[in-house]
């Protein structure tokens, strides 16, 4: 999962009928938040937020497919069901309705890849402008992993990403934030994985083509160091 100072922040692959699942297409515009879930699917999560920004109220939401597709898992040996996830996000357009942004399939994998084989979405959630996203996977050490996303000259762009790396059961824990587009990189030791702060190092690395949400998947890699994965 890692390379030199690259890191998979997951990895989930497994013989499925996701392979070949064919998800739903989702309408350019919709009066309600309702109009953007297809038959068959519920929604999971949203926030909502000026990303444009054009104050005006945007909305980014997670939709979940009702029945679970059966596989056979040899990745992440999860026992769990596994459902089909999009990503959607919607522009409210000025006295009119909501126009879809972009729809993004990839980024869930295709198998539970979270802690000890569950399900990895953690939720959805907003700075600023910016939308964010996060998960959680692992055994007895275990991962929070967080991203980042900006809308910027009509694409929406993975900024940042942070992990949390901590021990079941133990206090200690270690905490990697990387802004993408200054190339800085904030290593933090901590007592327990949301306490007090105990060390503190700083590193410039060189941002690379920024990552487009569309494009996210689970074999994407940052730069995050090595040797606390």
């Amino acid at each position: 999962m890692i390379c030199l100072l690259l890191c998979c922040f997951f990895s989930s692959a497994a013989y499925s009928q996701i392979k070949n699942f064919e998800f739903p297409s989702i309408p350019e515009s919709g009066k309600s938040i309702n109009d953007f879930i297809p038959i068959g699917w519920k929604l999971k999560d949203t926030v909502s937020g000026d990303f444009n920004p054009d104050k005006q109220n945007n909305l980014v939401m997670v939709i979940e497919r009702k029945d679970s597709l059966s596989f056979e898992d040899t990745i992440c040996f999860g026992r769990e069901p596994f459902y089909p996830r999009m990503l959607i996000t919607v522009f409210k357009r000025a006295g009119e309705d909501y126009k879809t942004s972009a729809v993004a399939t990839k980024m869930f994998g295709t198998c539970n890849w979270g802690i000890q084989g569950t399900d990895p979405y953690d939720r959805l959630s907003k700075r600023g402008a910016t939308f964010v996203i996060e998960f959680s996977d692992g055994g007895t050490l275990r991962n929070i992993w967080t991203y980042y996303f900006t809308f910027h000259n009509g694409h929406w762009f993975l900024i940042g990403a942070s992990r949390l790396t901590y021990w079941a059961g133990h206090p200690g824990a270690y905490f990697e934030d990387l802004n993408l587009v200054s190339g800085v990189k904030h290593i933090i030791g901590r007592n327990k994985p949301h306490g007090k702060d105990t060390s503190f190092e700083k590193y410039s690395f060189k941002p690379e083509t920024f990552v487009q949400l569309t494009d996210l998947t689970p074999d994407t890699v940052l730069p995050f160091t090595p040797d606390h994965n």
